[in-house]
């Protein structure tokens, strides 16, 4: 599924090439999208990427804001999805793999939505290998599957700030 290699390639872009292009903004803000039917707060604009569609018909959507040395992720794909803890598994293993990565923790759990209750995951993982870690969540709403995620250099990642924008996800309709 393409959510998981663009999310994965836009991560370790924005990683890689944050420092460099750091923006002065402080301010978080609440974005909306109509067409992902989701919002979110981030500390710098979203920026999309081009949708990618795959043979089976699931096209995929990302974005990314970077900001302080982290790269702050929203995907979600729809089309030909069919089950959903395989989905959230194949995402995080695909992560996971491009990251050299492994498993931190993890738990599976029913996230409340404005839209009701909906089937989640919540994931961190550390690559020694690549000096990154990051916290990720899956949610799964409608045949559609969300990936919502922080990246940043071992030992920077604000707890604070990773919480902010995880918890400030909704999927909207």
């Amino acid at each position: 599924m393409h959510i998981t290699k663009r999310s994965l390639l836009v991560l370790l872009a924005a990683v890689i090439v944050a420092p460099g292009l750091m923006t002065a903004q402080g301010a978080w803000q609440t974005v909306a999208n109509e067409p992902g039917r989701f919002s979110i707060t981030v500390p710098a604009p979203l920026s999309p990427d081009r949708p990618v569609t795959d043979t089976n018909g699931v096209t995929s959507h990302t974005f990314v804001a970077s900001h302080a040395g982290k790269a702050y992720v929203v995907a979600y794909a729809d089309g030909a999805i069919q089950n959903w803890r395989a989905e959230m598994d194949a995402a995080r293993d695909a992560l996971l793999k491009g990251l050299s990565a492994s498993v931190v923790s993890e738990q599976y759990f029913k996230a409340s939505q404005p839209v009701g209750d909906v089937q989640a995951s919540e994931f961190t993982c550390r690559s020694e290998a690549q000096g990154t870690e990051c916290q990720c969540r899956t949610f799964w709403h409608k045949s559609r599957l969300y990936m919502v995620g922080v990246l940043y250099k071992s030992g920077t990642g604000s707890a604070l700030d990773t919480a902010r924008f995880l918890d400030s996800f909704r999927i909207t309709s």
